[in-house]
């Protein structure tokens, strides 16, 4: 777990020195950053991430399937795999070149969105399971990355729409759970809402998913149904629901999932200075969608290509509030650092069950010497 703490510490130094200089050392800075939070990724043995294992099987042997089904994936995640593979058929190189483009458009879209981009990268590691992510759900986080990318061409305007449309055509090939987003985005750009209305039904969501009224798993279940016609990302994470402890299903712990984000959330309503501004929006649905399928395991995959523009939302809302943003910061800051400790600390424990990426290995150390 060192190697974690000892890049989340890097970072947030850099945080802290980098406070409130976007000049070109900065930018030296964010790269560097960059790069060291891309070559854990890139750089990691099959057994960190508890997918890893069976994407390297699927890269080598496609016939086998993934993790043994043999129902195709994605499309673009099959011709993706075949260009690599022709390529060199090597496990690590497949790794190396998958981090590549599942971080960069990450990076990319932080460089060119956020005002400050230290701040940015911080919140990418720690609020959430998007760094974490990167470790397991390969397919997803290719998507994710097209999908940021697309996001930013899209609202650059002008003839950038069809770079947008190039982009997040990729994405729905390699994950088609982002085909919900295009609705989100554009109705909600043609809609404009006022702090009021935004505070109802960010409350209302976050009262609905504590009780667990709404009928999520029939919701979730039937969006994955409509965006993938194999059933497989159905039918490999429907299981994980009757498999999860009633712990994890309790109201505490949903209590836990929802309270911070929905408080940063209500935090950016707040003190934004433009309740209509396009990533304010399309954060504030993310939220929304989180809170309303919280209780299911699989909603995640639907929610975090929304959910993941916290790290621009935060640095744009506060760049203008200097005072209290050094009490959001440090309030943020301490907070998810915390949890994030917590989540890594608790994968050191025997029987641990989700993605697993503790302890870390680089593929090019042999630890049995």
């Amino acid at each position: 777990m060192t190697i974690y703490t000892t890049l989340y510490s890097f970072i947030l130094l850099l945080t802290f020195l980098t406070w409130k200089k976007e000049t070109h050392i900065a930018s030296l800075w964010f790269s560097l950053a960059s790069f060291f939070t891309f070559f854990l990724v890139a750089t990691r043995d099959v057994t960190v991430g508890t997918d890893t294992a069976s994407y390297v099987s699927y890269f080598l042997h496609p016939t086998l399937g993934y993790g043994g089904d043999n129902r195709k994936t994605d499309l673009g995640f099959q011709i993706w795999n075949e260009l690599i593979h022709i390529t060199w058929a090597d496990e690590h190189f497949f790794l190396f070149v998958n981090a590549i483009v599942a971080l960069s458009g990450v990076f990319y879209f932080i460089k060119k969105e956020s005002p400050f981009k230290m701040v940015s990268l911080l919140l990418f590691l720690i609020a959430g399971e998007f760094y974490t992510i990167q470790f397991a759900a390969m397919r997803q986080t290719l998507a994710i990355s097209f999908f940021l990318i697309a996001l930013h061409f899209y609202n650059k305007g002008g003839k950038s729409w069809r770079i947008a449309l190039a982009f997040y055509c990729a994405a729905i090939f390699f994950h088609a759970t982002v085909l919900w987003c295009l609705p989100v985005v554009l109705l909600m750009d043609r809609i404009r809402i006022n702090k009021t209305f935004a505070y109802i039904i960010l409350g209302a969501s976050f009262g609905i998913g504590l009780s667990g009224v709404f009928d999520y798993h029939t919701l979730v279940g039937g969006l994955f149904n409509m965006t993938d016609s194999s059933n497989s990302v159905v039918s490999r994470y429907s299981g994980y629901q009757n498999n999860m402890s009633k712990d994890t299903l309790s109201g505490h712990r949903v209590l836990w999932d929802m309270l911070p984000l929905t408080l940063v959330c209500a935090a950016c309503i707040y003190y934004t200075w433009d309740i209509n501004m396009k990533y304010l929006k399309y954060f504030l649905i993310g939220i929304i969608a989180n809170n309303l399928t919280v209780r299911d395991p699989i909603a995640f995959r639907l929610v975090m290509y929304l959910v993941i523009l916290v790290v621009v939302v935060v640095p744009i809302v506060f760049m203008r509030r200097k005072r209290i943003a050094i009490l959001m910061y440090g309030i943020i800051i301490i907070y998810f650092s915390y949890k994030t400790y917590s989540l890594l600390n608790a994968e050191t424990v025997a029987g641990f069950e989700g993605n697993k990426i503790v302890p870390y290995k680089f593929f090019f150390i042999d630890y049995q010497k």
